[in-house]
């Protein structure tokens, strides 16, 4: 199962909410992973923090779910950001235990391989992003979506089909596969 953090406010508009949200939601993956068979996290939230100032805000407790997770099988999976940074991913995706990912464009709208750094739209990226996944995608009412939270939610889709249960070795084969060949990641 993949896990989605989102909120719902009164409105009933979607919000992914702050750190606060965020941790309670890593903490609960934690006690509820073996009951539901949670396979991957994603997290589209991203704060230019990191961006403006060069240090990444690391919030220890954050830090600590994450590797607990890691530890677990179970990657945080990260947006980098949509400031078209090419040093820096934003905050939280440049703690070094989550799994950063930038967004990378399709011309033709089909989501089905990875691609080069040079195809990023306004995705953040650099030395700190672990891997690139296509971002924009035809919906079935014909629109597109583009945004490093697709490519976000891809990717942990991704993760979850090829997942051997071990956070280090399935992060490793993935990286393997990108290197010998386009991975599809529909199949």
């Amino acid at each position: 199962m993949l896990i989605r953090n989102a909120i719902v406010l009164p409105s009933g508009a979607v919000n992914i909410g702050g750190e606060k949200e965020f941790n309670a939601a890593l903490e609960w993956v934690i006690t509820n992973k073996a009951k539901y068979n949670i396979t991957a996290v994603s997290f589209s939230r991203a704060s230019n923090l990191y961006t403006k100032n060069g240090i990444c805000p690391v919030n220890k407790t954050i830090q600590s779910n994450i590797i607990k997770l890691q530890d677990l099988g179970v990657p945080t999976i990260i947006a980098a950001g949509n400031n078209a940074d090419k040093v820096n991913v934003s905050y939280p995706a440049c703690i070094p235990e989550a799994v950063a990912i930038s967004g990378i464009y399709s011309p033709s709208y089909t989501p089905n391989v990875w691609a080069s750094y040079t195809q990023t739209f306004g995705t953040n990226s650099g030395v700190l992003t672990d891997f690139y996944a296509y971002g924009n995608f035809k919906t079935k009412a014909g629109l597109v979506a583009e945004s490093t939270s697709s490519s976000t939610a891809a990717f942990a889709g991704y993760w979850s089909k090829v997942s051997n249960g071990n956070y280090f070795k399935t992060y490793e084969n993935i990286l393997l596969n990108a290197r010998q060949k386009f991975v599809d990641v529909l199949k």
